[in-house]
């Protein structure tokens, strides 16, 4: 792209879609890509590259959950004030070792709404020599004035066919459990690939889809005795938690497809 090559970037990216459809690896892509020395950007072998991957290049900074990127969960949910203060005042400091800071904020939902006109003053007047990159499961809960000033990026899920083909073309998987893997991960590359490299997860999944249909094919006590242990699991892993939910969430969607005759659509 020319404007890699010319090393000019928009100052603010925003990167919109469903968790697992692979905003994080983008974003650090994105990082990558504009502090990248090598020769075809990003190289993945310059030090520049390598410190973004390991995490340790002092200009590349994230801002929220980093549940997809470490599995670590924060106590607080929401992203405030004084922590995009703090990010306001380093975006005015000269890159260290790279040639952008890059500020990568990866639930901008999570943005309070003090945090939110602070982040928009940035936008407004951005400084020399700072990205920020945005990443949002949905946009229209944005200021649209935050929007106006981001070059949008939209992922969407992967076909499962095709998902299916790339899991079995990088893992030598059969077929079958290809398209098994695919269809639990529901057309999503970041979730496939931890059920690929992690099994264990296709059985725990199996586990919680069985605990959901207990709780809700029982009465009222078996239901309340489920939503006890899902305020128990977001107490201790808001991750985790969250998930569950989707789970239940898909497995209502199921229910549908089927009670409809799509059950070729269904998990």
């Amino acid at each position: 792209m020319q404007g890699i090559s010319q090393n000019r970037f928009p100052h603010a990216h925003i990167i919109s879609g469903p968790d697992g459809v692979g905003k994080t690896t983008l974003a650090i892509d994105l990082a990558r890509t504009i502090n990248c020395t090598g020769e075809s950007r990003p190289c993945s072998g310059c030090s520049q590259c390598i410190r973004i991957l390991n995490e340790t290049h002092t200009d590349v900074k994230f801002i929220g959950p980093r549940d997809q990127l470490t599995g670590n969960d924060r106590s607080h949910s929401v992203i405030s004030i004084d922590e995009v203060r703090v990010i306001q005042r380093e975006s005015n400091l000269k890159p260290f070792e790279g040639r952008y800071r890059v500020f990568i904020f990866s639930d901008i939902n999570l943005l309070s709404q003090e945090a939110s006109n602070s982040l928009l003053k940035i936008l407004e007047e951005p400084p020399d020599q700072v990205i920020f990159i945005l990443l949002a499961a949905e946009i229209t809960r944005l200021l649209p004035t935050i929007l106006s000033r981001c070059h949008k990026i939209e992922l969407g899920v992967v076909p499962l066919t095709l998902l299916a083909e790339e899991i079995d073309h990088r893992y030598d998987f059969k077929s079958e459990k290809s398209m098994d893997i695919a269809r639990i991960s529901r057309g999503r590359p970041e979730h496939a690939i931890e059920l690929c490299e992690n099994p264990d997860l296709i059985s725990d999944f199996a586990e919680k889809l069985n605990s959901i249909e207990d709780a809700f094919h029982h009465g009222l006590d078996e239901r309340f005795i489920y939503s006890d242990h899902l305020v128990s699991t977001y107490a201790a892993n808001r991750s985790l938690a969250i998930r569950e939910i989707r789970l239940c969430l898909d497995w209502w969607r199921d229910i549908l497809l089927i009670k409809e005759d799509i059950k070729e659509l269904a998990v």
